[in-house]
């Protein structure tokens, strides 16, 4: 007997040991003891057992303990009621404080437990693989189990009884008993607030700890957009963050800008103010934001989007409108895996009578081998006619990475390589013209042989040490080029000859940090960052008018950048933490030479009846440093028939400002809100400045350019976001408002020439953005193990301001001058309804179609030119994968 006992005491304390790893808090004022048992089993995956008459003298009790291990939270509560708790497995069993349970006990638990039959089950996940200590319970009732090891279990119940389905990371279920064997899956989920980011820390970070406004971009989000390259699968989605088309290619993958919260240009084709930095898996995209239109999202496994000069103070000179983290798809030690999809479609075109034809294909190989490696390949090809007539898209990708993980160590060697060429299509609003000016320049004839071609590619190799459980190293070295052809060859006198252009950016990047950790997160924490980082931009631009076809340099900049950075990430009780950071940043393109870039910010977390509350608010400023041709250049500029005049006191442009942020989840995992104020200050924002009539080194040239520091940019906003789940359904919204002022002006602006004018919206800005998607994921339609996911998804930036380009040529046709304020218009938008539809026949065949643009709408939305209209995709993509032992 004492033996028994001694095991009994023995398990409990194991048990009881384990119960301490997971923590738990309760605030209430003479609540009953059920009410405390319920919050218990929605915290953690913990069931109670009992019999309600053992309840029947207990009295109310208040508590308010936070953070606390279960077992305190039970002695607390229980320590003046007439009962008492042990723990079996994953069951809380409450008695009578009697040294041993009645025979009433017993003989009424028997019999209800003889009143039902036996179910028994299995619990999966998403991948496959079996769950356990997951928590079983019959609704309405205090029977409950968990699952074993391999994921089985058995309870009393019979059919038509509700099981709740509960278990850490992973969203809660419940399931109707209609047979005697119940097979189950389980969809991942994360406490939001315990979930991983980068954003703007570098390094891997607990959401509850983070100051940034970040919103994040999965796999499976991007695969439900009818676009295929990066920048445009971003429209809709991301509060904030507009795009615009800079070309004609006139399909889904036409090249454009990114722009986040209004940081654009100033004054007419003038610079970026808010320049967008580009990092893919820790290595910077140079030329930033224009290049993300060679990325193919099937290569991409999530997407940070980091706002305002807050977050991007880590990354330096060149981020200080945001930054945009792009990581790339990765293997698994324990699993092999095979993608392959072939897609096809047209555009149903207003300006063609025969439907413009689109074909794509894609791969993606995962696959463990020899224990500690992983190796991770994937491409795709796509070709599409265009919108409007005569023109062609063709993209081309490859990736791949290599990963050793062993021991301290983790090693990953990757490369990628991303090709898009374009024919622009020519603009069909020219063909019902009788001016002869349009025939002359090629815009209706298909006498033009031009094309454009993006590409970008890099290199890189990231180490991880991990010395200790507290402290961390990680060196990234990288090696990208981005550039960009122009090729332009023409009959007609306007550009006579043969029109040359490309444009070669390179970087070599490396960086190196250590992230150290101290302290208890349930009395105080500190985590320290501190690392080093060198880049050197190197930008070509050749161009050449001359009948060879042959470039010629035209400008040639250096833009070398060292600087030393470090954060310090203070936590009270796991609740409370403040961050102070800072970046120290030599560039000799800095008038001083070095620019000093801070950052601070505070948040906290609170339960508030059913919700987990986030405040948070932060400041910082970020620098982008003058290109040297902008200091140093001066000469002609046969691109657009200028004269460039150098500016030797060009200063560095700033961004400076406040991000207010409030987050709201519910414990149940069903409902997101975030509401965001900001408000910053761009200074020295840079600009184009143009004039005409002016004497120049070139006789036959008298207009001059000069980049110049036009003044200060006010930047304020709101961004509005929700997700909501209810059982298959989802709906997700987004809304924003962006309010993009010149507020000062350093110079006497020429209301000819120079926009906007002091109080006036700055150019190629949305005054507001709206995005939503409304879904639904059935699990089983017609078969047992089929799925379908559909999905309509609304995007639309409105009231932009910009030049029409087609009251630009109607000037030059009719021999008017030109000015932007001519041709200045505000574009209202266009809505953009979007569908997806995909049915899984089988575990690894799956049927696809996609709708962009339902309503075949075509009002111009950027510079005049109209909108891509509505266009099918059809596709068929085969996906296996096999769980294999190392």
């Amino acid at each position: 007997m004492k033996l028994i006992i001694l095991m009994v005491f023995a398990t409990t304390l194991q048990v009881s040991a384990e119960t301490f790893a997971q923590t738990i808090s309760f605030t209430g004022k003479k609540v009953s003891i059920e009410t405390i048992f319920e919050s218990v089993e929605r915290q953690c995956n913990y069931v109670f057992f009992y019999n309600a008459e053992s309840l029947k003298n207990s009295s109310p009790v208040s508590v308010n303990l936070k953070n606390v291990s279960i077992e305190t939270l039970l002695q607390e509560s229980l320590k003046n009621q007439p009962i008492r708790y042990y723990i079996k497995d994953h069951t809380i069993f409450i008695v009578r404080k009697e040294a041993t349970v009645s025979a009433e006990e017993r003989a009424a638990v028997f019999f209800q437990s003889q009143q039902k039959s036996t179910i028994e089950g299995n619990v999966k996940g998403e991948d496959g693989k079996a769950i356990k200590d997951v928590s079983i319970k019959v609704k309405g009732t205090n029977r409950g189990t968990v699952t074993d090891m391999n994921g089985n279990f058995s309870i009393k119940a019979e059919k038509g009884d509700v099981l709740l389905i509960s278990s850490l990371n992973y969203r809660s279920k419940e399931v109707i008993v209609g047979n005697d064997f119940l097979s189950i899956r389980l969809e991942s989920y994360v406490n939001p607030l315990e979930a991983v980011v980068i954003g703007g820390n570098l390094t891997a970070t607990k959401r509850k700890a983070d100051v940034s406004s970040i919103t994040t971009l999965t796999a499976e989000q991007l695969q439900r957009s009818p676009y295929q390259s990066v920048d445009q699968v971003l429209t809709g989605l991301v509060p904030g963050v507009s795009v615009v088309r800079s070309s004609e290619g006139g399909t889904y993958s036409s090249q454009g800008s990114v722009q986040i919260r209004g940081a654009a240009g100033v004054g007419m084709g003038s610079l970026y103010s808010g320049k967008i930095a580009v990092y893919v898996d820790g290595v910077e995209m140079p030329g930033g934001s224009y290049f993300l239109s060679t990325l193919d999202k099937n290569i991409v496994d999530r997407i940070e989007v980091v706002k305002g000069p807050s977050a991007a103070t880590l990354y330096g000179s060149g981020s200080n409108g945001g930054v945009i983290l792009v990581y790339t798809k990765k293997g698994k030690k324990d699993l092999m895996s095979i993608d392959a999809g072939v897609y096809a479609g047209w555009y149903d075109s207003k300006w063609q009578d025969k439907k413009p034809f689109r074909h794509m294909e894609n791969f993606n190989i995962k696959q463990g081998f020899a224990k500690d490696f992983v190796y991770n390949i994937g491409g795709s090809h796509e070709s599409a006619q265009t919108y409007q007539p005569g023109g062609l898209n063709r993209t081309d990708n490859l990736f791949g990475n290599l990963t050793y993980s062993k021991g301290k160590f983790d090693v990953t060697l990757g490369g990628r390589y991303n090709n898009t060429y374009i024919e622009p299509s020519r603009n069909a609003r020219y063909d019902t013209s009788n001016v002869a000016y349009f025939n002359k320049v090629g815009r209706k004839l298909l006498d033009t042989i031009n094309y454009y071609e993006q590409a970008s590619k890099s290199a890189s190799l990231n180490l991880g040490y991990k010395a200790s459980d507290f402290w961390k190293h990680n060196l990234v070295m990288g090696y990208s080029s981005a550039s960009y052809k122009s090729r332009n060859r023409e009959k007609y006198a306007f550009t006579p000859g043969n029109s040359v252009s490309d444009n070669l950016y390179t970087e070599p990047t490396i960086r190196y940090f250590n992230a150290l950790e101290l302290g208890n997160k349930e009395a105080f924490s500190v985590n320290l960052l501190t690392g080093v980082e060198y880049k050197k931009q190197v930008y070509k631009n050749m161009f050449n008018y001359q009948p060879s076809g042959k470039a010629t340099v035209y400008a040639d900049d250096v833009q070398e950048t060292t600087g030393l950075f470090g954060q310090l990430l203070l936590g009270f009780k796991d609740r409370y933490f403040l961050t102070l950071g800072a970046r120290e940043d030599w560039d000799k393109n800095i008038g001083s030479g070095h620019v000093f870039s801070p950052r601070l910010g505070f948040t906290t977390n609170f339960t508030l009846n059913d919700f987990m509350v986030k405040p948070r608010v932060s400041w910082g400023k970020g620098t982008t440093a003058p290109l040297a041709d902008y200091r140093h250049f001066a000469g002609p500029n046969p691109s657009n028939g200028s004269y460039r005049i150098d500016n030797p006191d060009i200063k560095s442009q700033e961004q400076a400002g406040w991000d207010y942020g409030l987050e709201v989840y519910s414990n149940s995992g069903n409902l997101k809100f975030e509401a965001v104020y900001y408000n910053n200050i761009i200074s020295n924002a840079f600009s184009n400045e143009f004039k005409n009539g002016v004497v120049t080194p070139d006789p036959n040239v008298t207009t001059t350019w000069k980049v110049i520091n036009i003044g200060k940019v006010a930047n304020s906003g709101w961004e509005f976001s929700a997700d909501y789940k209810w059982n298959i359904f989802y709906i997700n919204a987004n809304y924003s408002i962006i309010n993009s002022t010149l507020k000062e002006s350093q110079k006497t602006l020429d209301p000819n020439y120079d926009y906007p004018l002091v109080g006036e919206r700055t150019f190629n800005n949305p005054k507001s953005i709206v995005g939503a998607e409304l879904g639904a994921n059935l699990p089983k339609l017609f078969r047992a193990r089929d799925r379908f996911v559909v999905s309509v998804n609304l995007s639309r930036q409105s009231d932009i301001v910009g030049s029409d380009e087609y009251k630009s040529n109607m000037i030059f046709a009719f021999g008017g001058k030109y000015s932007p304020r001519n041709t200045m218009t505000v574009f209202p938008g266009a809505n953009i309804y979007n569908i997806n539809l995909a049915y899984s026949i089988t575990s690894v065949l799956e049927f696809s179609a996609q709708c962009r643009n339902l309503t075949n709408n075509i009002d111009p939305m950027h510079f005049g030119r109209t909108s891509v209209g509505r266009g099918w995709l059809f596709g068929l993509k085969y996906n296996f994968n096999n769980f294999v032992k190392q």
